[in-house]
Protein backbone atom coordinates (compact mmCIF):
# COMPACT_ATOMS: atom_id res chain seq x y z
CA UNK A 1 0.00 0.00 0.00
CA UNK A 2 1.49 2.96 -1.21
CA UNK A 3 1.79 6.15 1.09
CA UNK A 4 0.25 9.33 1.50
CA UNK A 5 1.55 12.45 0.53
CA UNK A 6 0.49 15.70 2.38
CA UNK A 7 1.28 19.13 0.77
CA UNK A 8 1.15 22.03 3.03
CA UNK A 9 2.76 25.50 4.15
CA UNK A 10 4.78 25.20 7.27
CA UNK A 11 4.97 27.48 10.17
CA UNK A 12 2.77 29.80 9.47
CA UNK A 13 2.70 32.95 12.25
CA UNK A 14 0.99 35.98 12.53
CA UNK A 15 4.03 38.08 12.18
CA UNK A 16 3.81 42.15 13.32
CA UNK A 17 3.67 44.49 9.89
CA UNK A 18 6.10 46.24 11.42
CA UNK A 19 8.89 44.11 12.02
CA UNK A 20 8.76 42.95 8.32
CA UNK A 21 11.75 44.59 6.54
CA UNK A 22 11.64 44.85 3.02
CA UNK A 23 15.02 44.74 1.25
CA UNK A 24 16.37 44.80 -2.27
CA UNK A 25 14.74 42.51 -4.11
CA UNK A 26 14.02 41.56 -8.37
CA UNK A 27 11.15 43.27 -8.78
CA UNK A 28 11.73 46.93 -10.27
CA UNK A 29 8.52 48.80 -9.80
CA UNK A 30 4.67 47.84 -8.26
CA UNK A 31 1.95 49.06 -11.00
CA UNK A 32 -0.52 51.74 -9.23
CA UNK A 33 -3.13 49.88 -10.89
CA UNK A 34 -2.35 46.06 -9.53
CA UNK A 35 -1.89 47.74 -6.09
CA UNK A 36 -5.21 48.91 -6.22
CA UNK A 37 -7.09 45.68 -7.27
CA UNK A 38 -4.87 43.80 -4.73
CA UNK A 39 -5.48 46.34 -1.80
CA UNK A 40 -8.99 45.68 -3.14
CA UNK A 41 -9.38 42.38 -3.18
CA UNK A 42 -7.61 41.83 0.39
CA UNK A 43 -10.35 44.73 1.84
CA UNK A 44 -13.45 42.71 -0.02
CA UNK A 45 -16.77 42.87 2.59
CA UNK A 46 -18.46 39.88 4.06
CA UNK A 47 -22.19 39.29 3.74
CA UNK A 48 -22.82 42.46 6.65
CA UNK A 49 -20.43 44.87 4.57
CA UNK A 50 -17.50 44.95 6.89
CA UNK A 51 -14.12 44.61 5.38
CA UNK A 52 -12.77 40.85 5.66
CA UNK A 53 -9.21 41.92 5.29
CA UNK A 54 -7.73 38.52 4.38
CA UNK A 55 -4.71 37.41 2.92
CA UNK A 56 -5.19 34.16 1.09
CA UNK A 57 -1.50 34.02 0.58
CA UNK A 58 0.52 34.11 3.60
CA UNK A 59 3.90 36.81 2.85
CA UNK A 60 7.07 34.36 2.85
CA UNK A 61 9.46 35.87 5.49
CA UNK A 62 13.28 35.07 6.50
CA UNK A 63 13.80 34.91 10.23
CA UNK A 64 17.30 35.66 11.05
CA UNK A 65 19.23 35.82 14.29
CA UNK A 66 22.28 38.88 14.54
CA UNK A 67 25.02 36.47 12.63
CA UNK A 68 22.88 35.18 9.92
CA UNK A 69 21.36 38.86 9.64
CA UNK A 70 24.58 40.05 8.52
CA UNK A 71 25.84 37.36 6.51
CA UNK A 72 22.55 37.85 5.04
CA UNK A 73 22.85 41.55 4.01
CA UNK A 74 26.49 40.86 3.10
CA UNK A 75 25.07 38.19 0.56
CA UNK A 76 21.85 40.21 -0.48
CA UNK A 77 24.46 43.54 -1.39
CA UNK A 78 26.79 41.56 -3.35
CA UNK A 79 24.31 40.33 -5.35
CA UNK A 80 22.47 43.81 -5.68
CA UNK A 81 24.80 46.08 -5.45
CA UNK A 82 23.31 48.19 -2.73
CA UNK A 83 24.20 49.06 0.87
CA UNK A 84 22.26 47.75 3.18
CA UNK A 85 22.88 48.15 6.85
CA UNK A 86 21.74 46.78 9.90
CA UNK A 87 21.27 49.56 11.44
CA UNK A 88 18.41 49.82 8.64
CA UNK A 89 16.63 46.91 9.89
CA UNK A 90 13.69 46.38 12.67
CA UNK A 91 14.39 43.89 14.98
CA UNK A 92 11.42 41.80 16.17
CA UNK A 93 10.39 41.40 20.07
CA UNK A 94 11.79 38.43 19.55
CA UNK A 95 15.44 39.72 18.79
CA UNK A 96 15.30 38.58 15.32
CA UNK A 97 15.36 40.20 12.12
CA UNK A 98 12.37 39.53 9.63
CA UNK A 99 13.53 40.13 6.07
CA UNK A 100 10.82 39.39 3.33
CA UNK A 101 11.33 36.57 0.54
CA UNK A 102 8.62 37.04 -1.31
CA UNK A 103 4.87 38.94 -0.93
CA UNK A 104 6.40 42.43 -1.19
CA UNK A 105 3.00 43.35 -3.10
CA UNK A 106 0.57 41.71 -0.09
CA UNK A 107 2.64 43.83 2.72
CA UNK A 108 2.33 46.80 0.37
CA UNK A 109 -1.19 46.33 0.26
CA UNK A 110 -1.67 45.26 4.01
CA UNK A 111 0.15 48.15 4.76
CA UNK A 112 -2.30 50.67 2.84
CA UNK A 113 -5.08 49.43 4.82
CA UNK A 114 -3.26 49.71 7.94
CA UNK A 115 -2.77 53.50 6.58
CA UNK A 116 -6.54 53.92 5.47
CA UNK A 117 -8.28 52.89 8.85
CA UNK A 118 -5.77 54.84 11.27
CA UNK A 119 -4.26 50.96 12.96
CA UNK A 120 -0.96 50.81 14.90
CA UNK A 121 1.55 49.01 12.42
CA UNK A 122 3.47 47.52 15.36
CA UNK A 123 -0.19 46.18 16.62
CA UNK A 124 -1.26 45.41 13.05
CA UNK A 125 -0.46 41.75 12.07
CA UNK A 126 -0.22 39.87 8.76
CA UNK A 127 0.04 36.19 8.41
CA UNK A 128 3.40 34.80 7.18
CA UNK A 129 5.35 31.78 6.52
CA UNK A 130 8.35 31.70 8.11
CA UNK A 131 11.66 30.04 7.75
CA UNK A 132 14.44 30.54 10.00
CA UNK A 133 17.88 31.23 9.12
CA UNK A 134 17.97 30.56 5.43
CA UNK A 135 20.88 31.61 3.15
CA UNK A 136 20.56 34.32 0.97
CA UNK A 137 21.19 31.28 -1.76
CA UNK A 138 17.95 29.63 -0.51
CA UNK A 139 16.21 33.05 -0.15
CA UNK A 140 16.70 33.58 -3.60
CA UNK A 141 15.61 29.77 -4.62
CA UNK A 142 12.73 30.57 -2.55
CA UNK A 143 11.60 33.15 -4.20
CA UNK A 144 11.88 32.31 -7.69
CA UNK A 145 9.78 28.86 -6.55
CA UNK A 146 7.11 31.53 -5.27
CA UNK A 147 7.21 33.30 -8.45
CA UNK A 148 6.45 29.87 -10.29
CA UNK A 149 3.25 29.01 -8.08
CA UNK A 150 2.05 32.25 -8.16
CA UNK A 151 2.06 32.45 -12.53
CA UNK A 152 4.63 36.04 -12.28
CA UNK A 153 5.05 37.59 -15.18
CA UNK A 154 7.86 36.49 -17.72
CA UNK A 155 9.65 39.26 -16.38
CA UNK A 156 9.35 39.17 -12.87
CA UNK A 157 10.78 35.43 -13.34
CA UNK A 158 13.81 36.66 -15.73
CA UNK A 159 14.99 38.61 -13.46
CA UNK A 160 15.06 36.58 -10.66
CA UNK A 161 16.81 34.10 -12.53
CA UNK A 162 19.26 37.20 -12.91
CA UNK A 163 19.85 38.00 -9.58
CA UNK A 164 20.63 34.50 -9.01
CA UNK A 165 23.13 33.56 -11.76
CA UNK A 166 25.36 37.03 -10.90
CA UNK A 167 24.98 36.15 -7.16
CA UNK A 168 26.61 32.46 -8.39
CA UNK A 169 28.92 34.07 -10.60
CA UNK A 170 29.67 36.20 -7.30
CA UNK A 171 30.69 33.65 -4.90
CA UNK A 172 32.28 31.56 -6.76
CA UNK A 173 29.02 28.96 -6.64
CA UNK A 174 28.55 29.27 -10.77
CA UNK A 175 31.41 29.24 -13.50
CA UNK A 176 28.81 29.14 -16.43
CA UNK A 177 25.20 29.24 -17.43
CA UNK A 178 24.86 25.93 -17.09
CA UNK A 179 25.42 25.69 -13.18
CA UNK A 180 22.87 28.43 -12.80
CA UNK A 181 20.65 25.64 -14.96
CA UNK A 182 21.27 23.26 -13.14
CA UNK A 183 19.79 24.97 -9.81
CA UNK A 184 16.60 26.32 -11.48
CA UNK A 185 13.40 24.33 -12.51
CA UNK A 186 13.71 25.94 -16.13
CA UNK A 187 14.89 25.11 -19.15
CA UNK A 188 17.92 26.06 -20.08
CA UNK A 189 16.64 28.00 -23.04
CA UNK A 190 14.92 30.04 -20.61
CA UNK A 191 17.72 30.95 -18.58
CA UNK A 192 19.21 31.73 -21.63
CA UNK A 193 16.63 33.90 -22.48
CA UNK A 194 16.21 35.49 -19.27
CA UNK A 195 19.62 36.47 -18.79
CA UNK A 196 19.67 37.73 -22.45
CA UNK A 197 16.23 39.81 -21.72
CA UNK A 198 17.92 41.55 -18.03
CA UNK A 199 20.96 43.12 -20.80
CA UNK A 200 18.47 44.66 -22.73
CA UNK A 201 18.09 48.55 -22.75
CA UNK A 202 15.98 49.92 -19.27
CA UNK A 203 13.92 51.51 -22.07
CA UNK A 204 13.25 48.62 -24.29
CA UNK A 205 12.62 46.46 -20.83
CA UNK A 206 10.29 49.19 -19.92
CA UNK A 207 8.26 48.73 -23.70
CA UNK A 208 7.99 44.99 -22.92
CA UNK A 209 6.55 45.58 -18.63
CA UNK A 210 4.27 48.35 -21.29
CA UNK A 211 3.29 45.09 -23.35
CA UNK A 212 4.03 47.15 -26.34
CA UNK A 213 7.02 45.11 -27.33
CA UNK A 214 6.48 41.19 -26.66
CA UNK A 215 9.13 39.10 -24.60
CA UNK A 216 10.52 36.78 -27.28
CA UNK A 217 10.90 39.50 -30.02
CA UNK A 218 13.00 41.42 -27.73
CA UNK A 219 15.38 38.93 -26.41
CA UNK A 220 15.53 38.26 -30.49
CA UNK A 221 17.35 41.54 -30.66
CA UNK A 222 20.20 40.42 -28.22
CA UNK A 223 22.68 39.25 -30.54
CA UNK A 224 22.51 43.07 -32.50
CA UNK A 225 24.14 44.36 -29.39
CA UNK A 226 27.07 41.73 -29.49
CA UNK A 227 27.61 42.33 -33.40
CA UNK A 228 27.11 46.19 -33.34
CA UNK A 229 29.69 46.26 -30.54
CA UNK A 230 32.36 44.27 -31.95
CA UNK A 231 32.30 45.83 -35.19
CA UNK A 232 32.00 49.34 -33.56
CA UNK A 233 35.57 48.41 -30.58
CA UNK A 234 37.26 51.20 -32.02
CA UNK A 235 35.00 53.66 -30.85
CA UNK A 236 35.17 55.54 -27.52
CA UNK A 237 32.32 53.73 -25.46
CA UNK A 238 29.90 56.39 -24.99
CA UNK A 239 29.76 56.48 -28.98
CA UNK A 240 29.10 52.98 -29.47
CA UNK A 241 27.02 52.12 -26.76
CA UNK A 242 24.76 55.35 -28.58
CA UNK A 243 25.07 53.71 -32.01
CA UNK A 244 23.68 50.73 -30.34
CA UNK A 245 21.09 52.34 -28.68
CA UNK A 246 19.96 53.79 -31.58
CA UNK A 247 19.60 50.84 -33.37
CA UNK A 248 18.14 48.77 -30.60
CA UNK A 249 15.29 51.61 -30.14
CA UNK A 250 14.60 51.49 -33.87
CA UNK A 251 14.64 47.96 -34.32
CA UNK A 252 11.88 47.56 -31.05
CA UNK A 253 9.83 50.68 -32.93
CA UNK A 254 9.95 48.46 -36.32
CA UNK A 255 9.06 45.06 -33.99
CA UNK A 256 5.96 47.42 -32.49
CA UNK A 257 4.52 48.83 -35.88
CA UNK A 258 4.85 46.06 -37.97
CA UNK A 259 4.36 43.30 -35.27
CA UNK A 260 7.35 41.21 -35.68
CA UNK A 261 7.60 37.60 -34.94
CA UNK A 262 10.74 36.30 -32.89
CA UNK A 263 12.08 34.48 -35.99
CA UNK A 264 11.44 37.95 -38.42
CA UNK A 265 13.31 39.67 -35.68
CA UNK A 266 16.07 36.98 -35.67
CA UNK A 267 16.28 37.40 -39.95
CA UNK A 268 16.21 41.40 -39.43
CA UNK A 269 19.43 41.29 -37.19
CA UNK A 270 21.41 38.73 -39.43
CA UNK A 271 20.52 40.98 -41.86
CA UNK A 272 21.70 43.89 -40.56
CA UNK A 273 25.10 42.59 -39.03
CA UNK A 274 25.82 40.98 -42.25
CA UNK A 275 25.64 44.42 -43.68
CA UNK A 276 27.93 45.76 -41.53
CA UNK A 277 30.14 42.96 -42.25
CA UNK A 278 30.45 43.81 -45.29
CA UNK A 279 31.01 47.33 -45.23
CA UNK A 280 33.63 47.10 -43.35
CA UNK A 281 35.53 44.41 -45.24
CA UNK A 282 34.86 46.60 -48.52
CA UNK A 283 35.72 50.41 -46.69
CA UNK A 284 32.32 51.54 -48.36
CA UNK A 285 30.90 52.41 -45.22
CA UNK A 286 31.93 56.53 -44.94
CA UNK A 287 29.26 57.88 -42.93
CA UNK A 288 29.26 58.52 -39.05
CA UNK A 289 27.49 55.63 -37.88
CA UNK A 290 25.43 56.99 -34.75
CA UNK A 291 23.54 59.80 -37.03
CA UNK A 292 22.77 56.99 -39.47
CA UNK A 293 21.69 55.27 -36.53
CA UNK A 294 19.75 58.02 -35.22
CA UNK A 295 18.40 58.76 -38.31
CA UNK A 296 16.75 54.89 -38.83
CA UNK A 297 15.43 55.31 -35.40
CA UNK A 298 13.54 58.75 -36.78
CA UNK A 299 12.63 56.75 -39.98
CA UNK A 300 10.99 53.97 -38.21
CA UNK A 301 9.38 56.79 -35.81
CA UNK A 302 7.47 58.12 -38.45
CA UNK A 303 6.45 54.99 -39.11
CA UNK A 304 4.64 54.12 -35.98
CA UNK A 305 3.59 57.57 -36.30
CA UNK A 306 2.02 57.89 -39.69
CA UNK A 307 0.70 54.86 -38.81
CA UNK A 308 -1.75 56.04 -35.69
CA UNK A 309 -2.22 59.02 -37.43
CA UNK A 310 -3.91 57.43 -40.10
CA UNK A 311 -6.06 55.20 -37.87
CA UNK A 312 -7.50 58.63 -36.32
CA UNK A 313 -8.04 60.31 -39.47
CA UNK A 314 -10.21 57.25 -40.14
CA UNK A 315 -12.05 57.01 -37.27
CA UNK A 316 -12.82 60.67 -37.45
CA UNK A 317 -14.27 60.05 -41.54
CA UNK A 318 -16.96 57.70 -39.67
CA UNK A 319 -18.12 60.66 -38.22
CA UNK A 320 -18.44 59.16 -34.56
CA UNK A 321 -15.07 61.42 -33.63
CA UNK A 322 -17.43 64.35 -33.90
CA UNK A 323 -20.27 62.85 -31.94
CA UNK A 324 -17.60 61.89 -28.85
CA UNK A 325 -17.45 64.10 -25.78
CA UNK A 326 -14.77 66.98 -26.07
CA UNK A 327 -12.82 65.48 -23.74
CA UNK A 328 -12.73 61.93 -25.04
CA UNK A 329 -11.56 63.59 -28.21
CA UNK A 330 -9.08 65.55 -26.76
CA UNK A 331 -7.97 62.29 -24.92
CA UNK A 332 -7.01 60.68 -28.29
CA UNK A 333 -4.91 63.01 -29.47
CA UNK A 334 -2.62 63.67 -25.92
CA UNK A 335 -2.38 59.75 -26.30
CA UNK A 336 -0.66 59.71 -29.65
CA UNK A 337 1.15 62.46 -28.63
CA UNK A 338 2.38 60.85 -25.79
CA UNK A 339 3.21 57.95 -27.74
CA UNK A 340 5.35 60.45 -29.68
CA UNK A 341 7.18 61.99 -27.14
CA UNK A 342 8.17 58.78 -25.63
CA UNK A 343 9.34 57.69 -28.41
CA UNK A 344 12.17 60.16 -29.37
CA UNK A 345 9.94 62.97 -31.23
CA UNK A 346 7.98 65.86 -30.36
CA UNK A 347 4.01 66.34 -31.57
CA UNK A 348 1.90 69.31 -31.62
CA UNK A 349 -1.39 69.67 -32.12
CA UNK A 350 -2.04 73.56 -33.74
CA UNK A 351 -6.04 73.83 -34.11
CA UNK A 352 -8.71 71.61 -32.43
CA UNK A 353 -9.28 69.88 -35.97
CA UNK A 354 -5.47 70.47 -37.23
CA UNK A 355 -3.63 67.38 -38.47
CA UNK A 356 -0.60 66.30 -35.73
CA UNK A 357 3.01 67.53 -36.82
CA UNK A 358 5.84 65.64 -35.58
CA UNK A 359 9.77 66.56 -35.25
CA UNK A 360 12.67 65.21 -34.73
CA UNK A 361 16.24 66.40 -33.36
CA UNK A 362 19.26 66.29 -36.37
Amino acid sequence: MSEAIHFALKHIEDVSWAELNVLTQTRKGMQPEGMDELTRAIEAVDDNGKPRNELFHPIMVNSLDLKHAMQYLEDLNLCHGTNHTLDQLVKGTDSRYKAVIAGHRRRGATGRLIDKYGADPAESTVPCSVYENLSFKDALRKQIDENTHQSLSVIEVARAIQSTYRYGIATGDYVSIADCVRDLPFSEDKVRGALKFCELPEVLQEWVEDERLPYGAAVALHPMMDGLRRYHVELPEAEREGIVLEYMLAYGIKIINHRWSKEVVRAQVNELLESRRTDQQLYLFQQDEYRVALRYRQQATRELFNGGLNRLRQFRETGAYKDLPQEQREALVDELQRLVVVLGGTASLSGAEAPLSLEFAN
